[in-house]
């Protein structure tokens, strides 16, 4: 089972993860995330190009883990990156444009595929 802990910052997303890994113990989290690529003052600086670079790691992650052999729970997902970048959006930060929403948002639905639970904090 593949599932995807979403919600804005600071409410606990990964304290609950941590909580049910130790609850279930056969769940892991990911090698590696998107702030292992970008650090973690993305959101500071969100534009185009560093919210590609984190839907695209996003996607890499979730395809590396078939539906039949996974026990893995994610901090944040595709839905939470397409969130953020209509908010960057609507505020005209970073480039972010509405041609560049309707290039993600294919993605988004396909990359929803490789969930089987999304739980929004």
């Amino acid at each position: 089972m593949r599932l995807c802990v979403s919600g804005t910052c600071s409410q606990g997303k990964s304290t609950f993860i941590e909580d049910f890994i130790k609850e279930w113990p056969k769940y892991t989290t990911p090698d590696y995330t998107y702030r292992d690529f970008v650090g973690d003052n993305h959101s500071i600086k969100a534009n185009k190009d560093i919210q590609w670079k984190i839907l695209n790691c996003m996607i890499d992650e979730l395809t590396k883990h078939p539906k039949e052999e996974s026990h893995v729970i994610y901090d944040r997902g595709p839905i939470d990156n397409i969130v953020y970048s209509i908010w960057a959006e609507s505020k005209g930060t970073g480039g972010i444009d509405s041609e560049y929403i309707k290039k993600c948002l294919p993605l988004l639905k396909e990359t929803c595929k490789f969930l089987d639970i999304i739980l929004f904090i």
